[in-house]
């Protein structure tokens, strides 16, 4: 998914590269799409993994007390 979101980044940069715009400027928007792009992974990866919740068969569900 993440190099399907960079590829998405990626088409404004390559429009306004076409449009005659400086190749050192929109490599540098490339740069920083690409950098966003690895920081938001490793966040997604490392810092909030997918949490498996574990349910066990003895516990029950206590009816609530008034």
């Amino acid at each position: 998914m993440a190099i399907l979101v960079t590829l998405v980044l990626w088409l404004p940069d390559v429009y306004i590269l076409v449009k005659g715009q400086p190749a050192k400027a929109v490599g540098f928007l490339f740069a920083m799409h690409l950098a966003i792009a690895v920081v938001t992974y490793y966040a997604l990866v490392l810092i909030a993994p997918v949490r498996v919740a574990q349910r066990s068969a003895h516990r029950r569900v206590q009816p609530a007390r008034r």
